[in-house]
C-alpha cells in the first residue's frame, strides 16, 4: 500500500510538472520574439549613445542599462530555449573535453568570487548528445554553484564511469537548500536566487532528460549542494 501511494504521489508530481512545462511553453512562444525585437534595437540605440558620450557618470548609467537589456535577453533565450530547443546535432561526445572546456570558462568567474576551483576527470568517458547542450548544462550548473557561494568557497567537477552511466559531479560549499527547496527545484519559476527566474535549471533537466538521463540532487542547508548528472554511456544501447 505504501509502495503505491509513493507512486500514485510521484505520477501526480510528473503530471504538475508537465502541466506547468506546456504552459509556459505556450506562453513564451506568444510573447519572447515581441519582447525580444524592441530590446535588440533599444540596445544598439544605446550601445550608439554611450560611444558619442564622454560624460563619466552617464557612461556608467548607459552601462548599467546596457548590462539590465542583456540579462532580460538571457531570460528570453532561457524562455525560448525551454519552448522551442534547437535541432539537435548529435554525436558521440568525449566527456572530458566538454567538462574541461566549461571549468576553463567558468575559472575566471570563479576567481572573482574568490572560488577554487577543483576537477578530476577519468580518461576514456563518452556520451551521445549534443555537444552545445551538454556544454550549456554543464556552464549552468557551474555558475549556479559559483553564485551559491557569496563569501567563496571550493567548487569540485568530477566526471567517472558508473557501470553502464557516465556521472559528472558539480559540488560546492556554499549556502545549501531546504528539504522543501530541494523538492521543488527544477520546476520552472523557483529559484533560490534574489534575482533567478529557475529556467535555467528547468532547460538543463529537459536537456538532460531528453539524453535519457538525470540530474540528481543532494543538498545540506549551510554545507553545500552537489548536483549528479547521469547520462547513458556512449557503448550502452539507451544511449543512442
Amino acid at each position: 500500500m505504501c509502495e503505491n501511494l509513493r507512486a500514485t504521489l510521484k505520477m501526480k508530481m510528473e503530471i504538475e510538472r508537465i502541466e506547468k512545462f506546456n504552459a509556459l511553453a505556450e506562453m513564451a512562444a506568444s510573447i519572447a520574439h515581441e519582447i525580444r525585437n524592441p530590446l535588440t534595437v533599444a540596445r544598439g540605440f544605446l550601445q550608439l549613445l554611450k560611444q558619442q558620450t564622454r560624460d563619466a557618470r552617464s557612461q556608467t548609467y548607459l552601462t548599467f542599462i546596457v548590462d539590465e537589456l542583456d540579462r532580460a535577453e538571457s531570460i528570453i533565450g532561457d524562455y525560448l530555449s525551454f519552448c522551442k530547443p534547437k535541432p539537435s546535432q548529435e554525436s558521440v561526445l568525449d566527456v572530458g573535453t566538454h567538462v574541461q572546456y566549461v571549468v576553463n570558462v567558468i575559472t575566471p568567474f570563479a576567481h572573482l568570487h574568490n572560488v577554487e576551483m577543483h576537477l578530476r576527470v577519468e580518461p576514456g568517458l563518452s556520451v551521445y548528445g549534443d555537444g552545445e547542450k551538454l556544454n550549456q548544462v554543464l556552464m549552468n550548473l557551474m555558475k549556479n554553484a559559483v553564485e551559491a557561494m557569496p563569501w567563496g568557497g571550493t567548487l569540485s567537477v568530477s566526471a567517472l564511469r558508473e557501470e553502464r552511466w557516465i556521472r559528472i559531479d558539480i559540488q560546492d560549499t556554499g549556502l545549501g537548500m531546504t528539504e522543501e527547496e530541494l523538492k521543488r527545484i527544477g520546476t520552472p519559476f523557483f529559484s533560490t536566487k534574489k534575482d533567478g527566474t529557475g529556467l535555467g535549471l528547468t532547460v538543463s533537466y529537459r536537456i538532460v532528460q531528453s539524453m535519457n538521463g538525470r540530474i540528481d540532487v543532494r543538498s545540506e542547508k549551510g554545507k553545500g549542494t552537489c548536483f549528479s548528472v547521469r547520462l547513458p554511456a556512449a557503448d550502452q544501447p539507451t544511449g543512442r
